[in-house]
């Protein structure tokens, strides 16, 4: 009995552990993302009646507020250092753990009110699916669903929002792992289109280096000379056929046809070939 061939062990899709220019330009906008969002907060936690709108516990909203902008400006700053302290997937984590702990004392201290400020996940979740590129990134909207669906039950039990907010809830939780699908289905099939374009564009640099070879190597000349006149390219041939009339270069000398039927008629024998181009 023969044996069976080895089963190679399962690799999964290695995570990526720093960070590209594309990605600290993704971290970048999403920063100021969440540094706008804190201000906003804290500026309508400050000018404006916070009752009026339904707020059930102003203050405690205005210190979640003003806690939130401040995690947002250190966050920003965090994010523009050169070198970054963590690697790349626990920097997506922590940040986003961070989102999800403010939002949820925003959401706790609005009471009813604070409901829709779930949808402030969205741009967080995107940027963890187009930057980690595995479906890890499913992790975070697991997260962020479990955690805020988690407090809509215990603000429910205490009677602070009606039963139809864990219904929205549950849909703005579906929306996460849409988010998270689309822009993990959007990265990898950037990166398939860039890899598609690097490895065209080394086949284009091999079949023009290929043809350079040949060309360098025929035993015919071979000029190649514009509408003006002016020399553009030329083998090694043309030098030994036609001496001075091969000037190369795009300020190359201009060429009269006397002295190349000259060199012509002289060595019948050789073949010197133009190649006309505009």
């Amino acid at each position: 009995m023969q044996p069976h061939p080895a089963i190679p062990p399962f690799e999964p899709p290695p995570l990526l552990a720093t960070i590209t220019e594309s990605g600290r330009r993704i971290l970048w906008i999403v920063g100021v993302y969440r540094a706008v969002c804190g201000a906003l907060l804290l500026g309508t936690a400050i000018f404006f009646d916070l009752r009026t709108i339904g707020i059930g516990a102003p203050n405690a909203f205005l210190t979640a507020a003003g806690l939130y902008f401040m995690f947002g400006m250190a966050a920003f700053w965090w994010v523009q250092r050169e070198s970054l302290l963590l690697p790349l997937p626990a920097l997506l984590l922590s940040l986003l753990f961070g989102d999800i702990f403010f939002i949820a004392l925003l959401m706790y201290a609005g009471a009813s009110a604070g409901g829709p400020l779930s949808i402030l996940l969205f741009p967080q979740l995107a940027a963890s699916g187009w930057l980690m590129r595995t479906q890890i990134a499913f992790f975070h909207a697991a997260l962020a669903s479990s955690v805020l669906i988690a407090l809509d039950s215990w603000r429910l039990i205490d009677g602070l929002i009606p039963p139809t907010q864990i219904l929205q809830t549950g849909l703005v939780g579906f929306g996460y792992f849409a988010t998270v699908g689309i822009a993990l289905a959007l990265c990898r099939y950037t990166k398939a289109s860039e890899d598609l374009a690097a490895q065209r564009g080394i086949d284009v640099a091999n079949l023009e280096q290929v043809n350079r070879l040949i060309i360098q190597d025929m035993q015919d000349g071979v000029l190649v000379v514009d509408l003006n006149g002016v020399v553009r390219g030329h083998n090694a041939q043309v030098t030994r056929l036609l001496g001075r009339c091969t000037i190369t270069g795009a300020g190359g000398r201009r060429i009269s046809p006397s002295p190349c039927r000259r060199s012509r008629s002289r060595r019948r024998s050789a073949c010197c070939e133009f190649a006309w181009c505009a």
